[in-house]
């Protein structure tokens, strides 16, 4: 019977460990989540940030004579900036398939002009 005793409380003894082990990998992987999406968040804001600076930079180096046009454009990423400091990860997501599922040429337009200036970029800043 004392075996059966010492068996019980190791089989118990081994549950708590597990149970205690599984709980800290659990607060860990919320911890790192937690970090990951307020990074996510920063870099959006940050995103937000230096497209309100482009929106400002546009403003102000076209000419007046361009009018209404300048001024749809300036709106046009002003409301981006305003989107991306409002939005979190989730809703951004969403909103992404949304867009694909609903516009699936335009995404693909969007992802090949994206594609191309990126491209660009890139290998103009590594070929200096």
């Amino acid at each position: 019977m004392g075996n059966t005793s010492n068996t019980n409380s190791l089989k118990e003894d081994t549950a708590r460990k597990v149970k205690y082990n599984g709980q800290e990998a659990l607060n860990s992987a919320r911890e790192n989540a937690s970090d990951l999406a307020e990074k996510a968040k920063e870099g959006a804001e940050s995103v937000g940030d230096r497209v309100g600076e482009f929106a400002e930079n546009v403003r102000e180096s076209l000419p007046e004579s361009v009018g209404e046009a300048k001024d749809a454009v300036v709106d046009g990423f002003r409301t981006s900036r305003d989107y991306l400091r409002t939005h979190d990860m989730n809703e951004m997501s969403s909103d992404l398939t949304e867009l694909a599922r609903n516009h699936p040429l335009m995404t693909i337009g969007i992802g090949a002009g994206l594609g191309f200036a990126l491209g660009r970029i890139f290998t103009s800043s590594t070929s200096k």
